[in-house]
């Protein structure tokens, strides 16, 4: 049992890697959308976009059979997490 079990967190831990990884590739390409918008004058949040990207996981998460109810608010905090970066970027802008 002991074995399985370390296993298993192993397992776990090297899950925990990989997403700690995405979520660094997923939060520099946001930056960058955040850069563009602050150049192009865009609003740092695009209810629009939100609306289809929840859609989308939605949809992906019922493909997953995972439950859309443990998917949405793990994205709706890395959505308010990306909305604060590209407020902070469109506030120092309006500093200069």
């Amino acid at each position: 049992m002991e074995d399985q079990l370390q296993t298993l967190r192993t397992q776990i831990d090297e899950i925990d890697q990989e997403l700690i990884m995405l979520l660094a590739k997923r939060f520099a390409v946001t930056e960058q959308v955040g850069i563009a918008k602050r150049d192009s004058n865009a609003p740092a949040q695009d209810v629009n976009r939100e609306a289809a990207q929840f859609e989308k996981l939605k949809n992906l998460a019922k493909k997953a059979e995972l439950d859309e109810a443990v998917v949405q608010p793990i994205w709706r905090a890395i959505i308010d997490q990306v909305i604060a970066r590209h407020t902070v970027l469109r506030n120092a802008s309006n500093e200069k």
